[in-house]
């Protein structure tokens, strides 16, 4: 009886050890579990709010390019109505010298022979040797009225036109700014803005946040052209 007391024992120390490495076994899986379940939600969470921030710094880097555009078709057009008025004023000259032409060509089939090399010599004077002479005198009338014409269109065009775009683009710079700030100062970026403010302070320009410093800060995480978006408007305006 001993004996058997003894071997049952001992089995139940051997189902007692077996049980318990069952339960350390299942609870090693469901913390595993646990865990990665834990890191799958948080990365899926962490992706779903970064992205909206990505598409807007794409859309932002992108802004450049299309105000580029925008200008190259601008100015397209103007130098399109410039040659358009200049050509106009050609054509037009052009036709009154033809009509000259003309009139010349038809007082000398209508005069008889004998005063042909009188009156084509009395004209030639006229036009020529004469320093207010007819032809030559309504040809500059007329240039000096159509380039006062055309150089007001040209100055009220120009005029309006650097205004829409000077509220144009204060509105866009306005809005960008506002934008960059708001990601430069997102707080999945905590950690470079300190890696930032420490560098700016090895440098020996301390800053109290990097929004006093927004340009260089946006330099340094790699998005472009924020320093040239920003001078499009003075460029043009100097231009």
């Amino acid at each position: 009886m001993t004996l058997l007391k003894s071997i049952d024992k001992i089995e139940e120390i051997r189902e007692s050890k077996k049980t318990k490495l069952i339960k350390l076994v299942l609870t090693v899986l469901y913390v595993t579990y646990a865990v990665i379940f834990s890191f799958c939600a948080t990365f899926g969470i962490f992706h779903a709010l970064q992205q909206h921030q990505i598409n807007e710094v794409g859309v932002a880097v992108n802004v450049s390019s299309h105000v580029k555009a925008l200008l190259q078709v601008s100015l397209d057009e103007i130098v399109r109505k410039e040659t358009d008025q200049v050509q106009q004023m050609l054509d037009k000259i052009g036709k009154r010298m033809h009509a000259c032409s003309n009139h010349l060509k038809s007082s000398f089939n209508d005069s008889s022979p004998q005063n042909v090399n009188e009156n084509l010599s009395n004209t030639m004077k006229l036009i020529f040797n004469n320093s207010s002479g007819i032809v030559k005198e309504k040809l500059r009338d007329y240039s000096r009225k159509r380039l006062i014409v055309y150089q007001r269109g040209m100055t009220k065009f120009l005029n309006d036109f650097n205004k829409t775009l000077d509220k144009n683009l204060k509105s866009i710079q306005i809005k960008y700014a506002s934008y960059l700030q708001s990601v430069a100062t997102n707080k999945w970026f905590k950690f470079p803005q300190q890696l930032f403010m420490e560098q700016q302070l090895l440098q020996r320009n301390p800053l109290n946040k990097v929004t006093d410093n927004l340009a260089a800060f946006l330099t340094w995480l790699e998005i472009d052209k924020v320093q040239e978006i920003f001078e499009i408007k003075k460029m043009l305006m100097e231009r």
